[in-house]
């Protein structure tokens, strides 16, 4: 690492702003209807997650942006613990892959180290003939639902502020028998008009290394007031850290 590197701002990462959610929706705590609770237990024994015991990975960083190419390097030791050198790049286009990197880990942290998912109870509701049955998560404060199909998380659905979006997952990858979504679009709308204000969507590609599947590459774009803006990052040489 070189003098532009920086860690992880305490308080300031996504797993913190998502295990907050999830500790607040449990105030509002409902069992739910067993149905309901059973397809979303079945979905999430399914998703790929890391060991509570995952040491943390090293890897060279590629930073794609429009026509640009930064290099650096970076070093995971948990959501909340990631250092990133990436010399030459914008702030703006460094603070985007560190947000993008934090998202990326906490969503394969096993969920006791994350503390992202809520506890809150869910309800049934209709049935999408693509997308599958609509669990809703009773008491959420963000009106938080799923739609369950053949095992898996294949629709999110969340609302804050002024905006509520969607999330459409058509293809995981396979980890070791469980799935991590690897390619899948979100829909922003706002919740006045429920116009459609924004479009992104997500190509992430995960590797084996040792007993782990570690991100590969994830390739984003971003369509929102008539332009389109696409950027990546792929990790290469990606190492394991050593226990001390």
């Amino acid at each position: 690492m070189d003098s532009t590197s920086t860690a992880s701002p305490q308080g300031n990462t996504f797993a913190d702003h998502a295990a907050h959610a999830a500790l607040d929706t449990q105030r509002f705590e409902n069992q739910g209807d067993q149905y309901a609770d059973s397809l979303l237990r079945e979905a999430r024994a399914h998703v790929y997650h890391w060991s509570a015991d995952f040491p943390g990975f090293e890897a060279s960083l590629i930073l794609l942006d429009g026509a640009e190419r930064h290099y650096g390097d970076l070093r995971v030791r948990s959501s909340r613990d990631i250092t990133l050198g990436c010399p030459g790049a914008p702030e703006e286009a460094a603070a985007w892959a560190r947000s993008q990197l934090e998202e990326l880990v906490a969503h394969r942290e096993s969920p006791d180290v994350s503390k992202m998912a809520s506890k809150a109870g869910v309800t049934r509701g209709d049935l999408h003939a693509v997308y599958g049955t609509r669990v809703t998560f009773t008491g959420d404060r963000m009106e938080s639902y799923y739609r369950i199909a053949d095992h898996k998380i294949v629709e999110i659905g969340r609302a804050y502020g002024k905006m509520r979006f969607v999330i459409h997952i058509d293809e995981h990858q396979e980890c070791d028998n469980r799935y991590a979504a690897s390619h899948y679009t979100v829909f922003y709308f706002d919740r006045a008009t429920d116009a459609l204000t924004k479009v992104e969507t997500y190509l992430d590609r995960y590797t084996r290394v040792g007993d782990y599947f570690l991100p590969a590459e994830r390739r984003y774009t971003e369509a929102a007031a008539g332009k389109l803006h696409t950027r990546a990052l792929l990790l290469q040489g990606t190492r394991l850290i050593t226990p001390a």
